[in-house]
């Protein structure tokens, strides 16, 4: 059974990632699109950083380590 999957550009379709720094060795993004200029969707991501990482930031200033990314 093959599957075929199609893509078309939409010059219409706008995306915008808002990516930041967060509290505690995190990073946070916002996406949105827009269709014809109205905002049909809205994600909120938070990634944290991987163990070691915290380990290694866990004795710093929580801003210093924000401003790491």
């Amino acid at each position: 059974m093959d599957e075929v999957l199609r893509a078309r550009y939409l010059r219409a379709m706008q995306e915008s990632i808002h990516v930041y720094p967060a509290e505690n060795c995190t990073l946070r993004a916002d996406h949105v699109l827009k269709l014809f200029g109205v905002v049909f969707l809205r994600l909120h991501d938070r990634m944290k950083c991987s163990d070691q990482r915290q380990d290694k930031n866990a004795a710093t200033d929580p801003d210093a380590a924000a401003n790491e990314y």
